[in-house]
C-alpha cells in the first residue's frame, strides 16, 4: 500500500505508534515516510490539545448557549485544527496558545483550591478506625511480658 498524504492524514488522529499499527507499517517506515512527505513532527498532540480548548470552551457555561465572543473563539480554534490536519507543521497563533496557558493555569487553580482531605473533615486516622485507642473495659497493661505471657518481676 503506498502512504500517501491523504492516507496518512487520516491516522493524525492516533498517536504515531497507533497509526502504524493500523497502517500495517512499522513505526520507522511511517517517520521515514512522513518525513518524505514534508511532515517534521507528528500532529495528534497538538490536535488533541485543541479538541481540549474547544470542549473546556463550550463546556465552560454548562451547556447554557455560548456567547459570541466564545463562538467566534471556537470557530477560529476549530480553523487552526484544520489547518493542522492540512499541514501538520502548521504553526499556531500565538493567541491559540495564549489561551491554551490561561486554560491550563486556571485548571491548575481549580485543582489546588479543591481541598479533598478526607482526614480534616472527621479528624480519623485509618489507623483509629482499625485499632480504636479507646480502651474502655480492659485493664491497663503496664510492665514486661516474656514470650510465654507470664509478668517477669
Amino acid at each position: 500500500m503506498e502512504l500517501s498524504k491523504e492516507v496518512v492524514a487520516q491516522y493524525f488522529n492516533l498517536p504515531v505508534k497507533q497509526a502504524a499499527n493500523k497502517l500495517n507499517v512499522g513505526l520507522t517506515v511511517l517517520k521515514r515516510r512522513c518525513r518524505q512527505l514534508g511532515f517534521k513532527r507528528w500532529p495528534h498532540r497538538r490536535l488533541m490539545s485543541l479538541d481540549l480548548l474547544i470542549s473546556t470552551l463550550q463546556a465552560e457555561n454548562g451547556g447554557a448557549t455560548v456567547d459570541n465572543y466564545t463562538k467566534v473563539i471556537i470557530a477560529r480554534l476549530k480553523e487552526e485544527r484544520r489547518r493542522v490536519e492540512e499541514n501538520p507543521d502548521y504553526k499556531l497563533a500565538s493567541s491559540t496558545i495564549k489561551l491554551r496557558q490561561q486554560i491550563s493555569k486556571a485548571r491548575y487553580e481549580r485543582m489546588k483550591n479543591l481541598n479533598l482531605d478526607p482526614a480534616t473533615a472527621t479528624e480519623v486516622t485509618p489507623l483509629d478506625v482499625i485499632h480504636p485507642t479507646n480502651n474502655s473495659g480492659f485493664e491497663q497493661m503496664d510492665g514486661a511480658y516474656d514470650c510465654n505471657n507470664e509478668r517477669l518481676e
